[in-house]
């Protein structure tokens, strides 16, 4: 996924949450593009130790 020039140099990571089907995604940036890091769907784990040490499960996220 490409970036915008400002967002490149001011959002290194994010968390993108999509309600339908619910699932979480972590994005890196890596160079000029974001890059999935990390992802689950309810019933699984997300588990990353950057930018934060953290374990999300979207089940937990409620309705």
């Amino acid at each position: 996924m490409a970036c915008q020039a400002v967002l490149c140099q001011t959002i290194p990571w994010y968390l993108l949450v999509d309600p339908q089907p619910l699932s979480l995604r972590l994005y890196r940036l890596d160079g000029d593009n974001y890059v999935e890091q990390a992802s689950a769907r309810p019933g699984e784990t997300l588990r990353f130790t950057a930018p934060i040490v953290t374990e999300l499960d979207p089940a937990s996220l409620g309705d």
